[in-house]
């Protein structure tokens, strides 16, 4: 097996492109600058919010590097994230279960996926879940949904 190349980007990259691409005045912005720290880890396989005593954003950067290339794809990722926060998923059970994951992605998903509607948001969901596999299709828009 070949060894992964190390990412490219740093931590203050990620961080500005958050920083750049979260919409202000937003309860996303709110929970980003309330973010004890932003690390890039190999730990997490995408990304996910510690919470506790120190809460902190966890990016896989060789995840961000393959799917994240355009910022508003990174803001898909970053909200998403938030959105569990957000949300109370965090503190609605003492363990999270694969199927809860699944519910709330896909819930997350569709949301932010009726949000963000421009061209430049589409394919993020899209090139992660593909639609002949389950539960991949639960998470995200059907194909040409926005003909719909």
């Amino acid at each position: 097996m070949t060894p992964r190349k190390a990412p490219m980007i740093t931590t203050d990259d990620v961080r500005r492109r958050i920083y750049e691409v979260v919409p202000a005045a937003s309860f996303h912005m709110h929970k980003v600058l309330s973010l004890t720290e932003i690390v890039l880890t190999d730990t997490v396989a995408t990304a996910a919010v510690d919470v506790g005593a120190r809460t902190r954003l966890s990016l896989n950067p060789h995840f961000i590097e393959q799917h994240c290339m355009r910022d508003e794809h990174l803001l898909l990722l970053v909200m998403h994230e938030l959105n569990h926060v957000i949300l109370g998923h965090t503190r609605l059970f003492p363990r999270v279960t694969r199927a809860h994951n699944i519910a709330f992605d896909a819930i997350i998903n569709a949301t932010l996926a009726k949000q963000f509607k421009e061209p430049e948001f589409d394919g993020f969901f899209e090139a992660l879940d593909p639609w002949t596999a389950f539960p991949s299709r639960l998470l995200r828009p059907p194909p040409a949904w926005r003909l719909n």
